[in-house]
């Protein structure tokens, strides 16, 4: 099962590759057309003025310019598709790594049952057994994870304040 993740996962980045050369390959078309247009106003054979050529790429490129409307859109699918690329690649690499223990443990201790006073939704599929189910926001605090220490009452930080 995780080979087809890791196979289904450098498929995708690869046809997210095969959108950006398209976009590449938009925008490079464009740019040809614009330089095509600027040569033709600028007369047989002649070179194109730097001017001409700014203002036939603006008249090629411009934002209602389906081409550049495409090319953008691409770019920004692309862009968004290799962000989820990234973000799914790191949420696999924490799952692997939080459960990494877990299967060292039972590999280690094939026969052993493990127990739990409590377990969070993500960790129930970890253990045998369990007493308490607590949602997974839940923060435990045992004796031994606390300090014990003095704390005034709240009538003398009052009167250290200057109040009474």
């Amino acid at each position: 099962m995780h080979h087809h993740k890791v196979h289904d996962t450098y498929k995708k980045a690869a046809e997210a590759a095969e959108m950006e050369a398209a976009a590449a390959a938009a925008a490079e078309a464009a740019a040809e057309n614009a330089e095509a247009d600027a040569a033709a106003a600028a007369g047989d054979g002649a070179q194109a003025a730097p001017e001409d050529l700014v203002r036939a790429c603006r008249e090629q490129l411009c934002p209602q310019c389906e081409e550049k409307k495409v090319a953008d859109d691409m770019r920004l699918r692309m862009a968004a598709e290799m962000e989820n690329f990234k973000k799914r690649l790191a949420r696999e690499h924490e799952e692997q790594m939080r459960y990494a223990a877990e299967k060292i443990l039972r590999d280690m201790l094939p026969r052993a049952h493990f127990a739990t006073l409590y377990a969070k939704p993500a960790g129930i599929p970890l253990v045998d057994s369990f007493v308490t189910e607590l949602s997974q926001d839940t923060w435990v605090l045992f004796p031994w994870d606390s300090e014990v220490q003095y704390t005034k009452p709240i009538i003398d930080l009052q009167d250290e304040g200057g109040q009474k």
